[in-house]
């Protein structure tokens, strides 16, 4: 049911640039009758045979409200991404099935049939939600109601220790009008870029930003301010 050593498996999140612990969000159970958890971060799969294929992407296009929503603090058409490559030791569990989904209901329960995202995180890296394999397996009218809140098939990550690298880029798409236009004859590319950034920790943001705001002051004349000189320095020096 989990899945060990998928390090060469890529997922695309859409959002964000930057991956850092700073940002980054511990899963929490909601007490509504919902399926679905706050916090993580969340995936889709990455195919390089179809680099320019996202199924996320292709749900916000053809969700034009959801797409406006989730693109108030950047251009609809040009959505921030990151390419992210897991690493070999990644513990993963794989939902697809009715016996997977009832394992976790009867070993991390909670209230309403559901299950503990807070306890899976202690156990495991993520979860990988295969939609298309629950509905096929799953009968049940109203666990399908809530399972197609997903979307599309998901991959949450409750920790970024298991992330061996990201790749930032962007998810470039063609501008339609939504209220006239048709959304399936649109078109996007997701352009990724070369460099492979590691997650960095909360001390070294703070240090690598003191240690830039200190270059920057040592290169000012700040003789006749001695009073900001030591207030800049003790900042810089994290005191």
């Amino acid at each position: 049911m989990s899945s060990e050593g998928d390090g060469s498996m890529n997922y695309l999140t859409v959002g964000t640039r930057e991956i850092t612990e700073e940002l980054f969000k511990e899963v929490e159970d909601t007490d509504k009758d919902n399926i679905k958890p706050r916090g993580g971060l969340w995936l889709t799969k990455y195919d390089q045979l179809y680099s320019d294929y996202n199924e996320w992407v292709d749900y916000l296009i053809s969700d034009p409200v959801t797409l406006y929503y989730k693109s108030r603090n950047y251009s609809m058409w040009k959505q921030p991404c990151s390419l992210v490559t897991l690493s070999d030791t990644a513990n993963i569990y794989q939902l697809n099935s009715l016996e997977s989904f009832d394992y976790l209901r009867s070993n991390y329960p909670l209230d309403n049939g559901k299950f503990s995202y807070e306890a899976i995180s202690h156990i495991y890296d993520g979860i990988f939600v295969d939609l298309l394999g629950l509905l096929r397996n799953i009968e049940d009218a109203n666990l399908r109601s809530r399972l197609l809140k997903f979307g599309v098939n998901t991959l949450m990550l409750f920790n970024l220790k298991c992330i061996d690298y990201y790749q930032p880029g962007f998810v470039l798409i063609e501008p339609f009008d939504f209220e006239y236009e048709a959304w399936d004859g649109t078109t996007y590319k997701i352009d990724i870029e070369n460099t492979k950034k590691r997650i960095l920790k909360k001390w070294q943001l703070n240090n690598n930003l003191h240690f830039k705001i200190y270059a920057i002051v040592t290169k000012v004349d700040l003789s006749k301010s001695p009073f900001l000189m030591v207030k800049l320095f003790l900042w810089c020096s994290g005191n």
